[in-house]
């Protein structure tokens, strides 16, 4: 009798990895094929075009279909991990600010950045100054020489939303 997807699957799985920082409970180790040197595994479920990533087959086998443009995240940072317990569903922006509150990247974002034209007190005031047709973003943009769609998005908070 052949076997299933999912018997499959977690005969790849090594359920006793190192313990993640996250909820001091072990990861559990994706252990064949990767897809890139990032380490993500990747599963080609029978009957199905195309190979998954592992963590995602993992969602959705425990928690359900994940939302299209929507990412499996991983709390413990192993992206060998397929524990569900360590996986969440999140935007790329998520992604991004996760990694950057986790100080895995070395990223240049707001005032770090070598081509911005704002520091963050800037955007404070900006946020601060904003009255609808009074102090609006077409002022705001002349008064801070950056274009009308930066002040927008920095008042939806689409960009510097690391500055409170």
């Amino acid at each position: 009798m052949k076997e299933s997807a999912e018997v499959r699957f977690w005969r790849k799985v090594d359920k006793n990895g190192p313990v993640s920082d996250y909820d001091k409970k072990p990861c559990w180790l994706w252990l064949p094929s990767v897809n890139d040197k990032r380490g993500y595994g990747t599963f080609h479920p029978e009957g199905t075009p195309r190979s998954v990533l592992s963590h995602r087959y993992s969602w959705e086998l425990h928690r359900g279909i994940i939302p299209k443009g929507i990412f499996v995240l991983h709390h413990c940072d192993n992206c060998s991990c397929v524990n569900p317990d360590h996986l969440f569903l999140g935007t790329q922006s998520d992604n991004m600010l996760d990694m950057y509150e986790k100080k895995r990247a070395d990223r240049k974002i707001g005032e770090n950045h070598p081509l911005s034209k704002l520091d963050d007190e800037d955007v404070r005031e900006i946020r601060a100054s904003y009255i609808p047709k009074k102090m609006g973003p077409r002022r705001l943009s002349k008064l801070y020489g950056v274009s009308v769609p930066t002040i927008e998005a920095i008042l939806k908070r689409k960009t510097w939303r690391h500055v409170q």
